[in-house]
């Protein structure tokens, strides 16, 4: 609030948790211009020049344009981060919809900074090089978590990513980090993984060590279908008997 009142940081209004590509195009801009009215009525004066899509894919081809015909002049994104990632494009881009129309674009799930005085005072003209020392700095913190719940970790993937993803999970347990898993699938418990908590009916089945789970037995016990539990170098597989 200090800071707002300072004038160095603005409220914006255009943060949406639609999925552009997933809902019909006039619900997008019915949303967006309901949604700004909205805002300049309980919010007078707000910055509803950002438009932020959290968790979701930002669009299709033409959403520079769409976004720019309704008001916007910058887009944050969070998905596909590691896909553009791998394609070398940086966390701040411009992008350019299929009629020409440039909107400068950020990418990634790490955003914001953490202390008050992190804030400059000259950031309104001196704004890109801050923006480099918010990357290596304050949100370089943010990845570096004690703990990290995934649910779900392999769904969607394939075989290769599937690895890939385990390695992942690996290494940040032998950073020291507390590794928290939500699945159904037996191979996305990493060796590192000693304490399993099984649910059934809404109600704690077991709770307790890895070993004293993934046998056949409790394992049929929890499905109620005659199953076959293999362990192989720290990973278990499960199937049908």
């Amino acid at each position: 609030m200090r800071a707002m009142q300072a004038g160095k940081v603005e409220a914006c209004g255009g943060i949406a948790n639609q999925h552009p590509g997933w809902m019909e195009s006039e619900s997008l801009v019915r949303d967006m211009v309901m949604g700004r009215r909205l805002f300049r009525e309980f919010a007078p004066g707000a910055n509803l020049e950002v438009m932020i899509h959290v968790d979701v894919t930002p669009g299709s081809s033409q959403m520079p344009q769409i976004l720019r015909k309704a008001g916007y002049r910058y887009y944050r994104i969070h998905r596909p981060d590691q896909a553009l990632a791998a394609q070398g494009i940086p966390l701040d881009f411009v992008w350019k919809g299929l009629d020409g129309t440039e909107m400068l674009t950020s990418r990634g799930f790490g955003c914001g900074f953490i202390a008050e005085n992190s804030l400059p005072d000259d950031f309104a003209t001196n704004w890109q090089h801050e923006v480099e020392t918010l990357y290596k700095n304050e949100i370089a913190r943010q990845y570096e978590p004690k703990a990290l719940v995934l649910d779900e970790p392999a769904n969607s993937l394939d075989v290769r990513a599937q690895g890939e993803m385990r390695d992942s999970m690996r290494k940040l347990a032998a950073k020291g980090v507390s590794v928290i898993v939500v699945t159904h699938h037996l191979p996305d418990i990493i060796p590192e993984i000693h304490r399993i908590i099984a649910l059934k009916q809404g109600k704690i089945f077991f709770d307790g060590e890895k070993k004293e789970l993934l046998n056949p037995q409790r394992m049929q016990e929890l499905f109620d279908v005659p199953v076959g539990v293999e362990e192989e170098a720290g990973y278990y597989t499960l199937w049908l008997t």
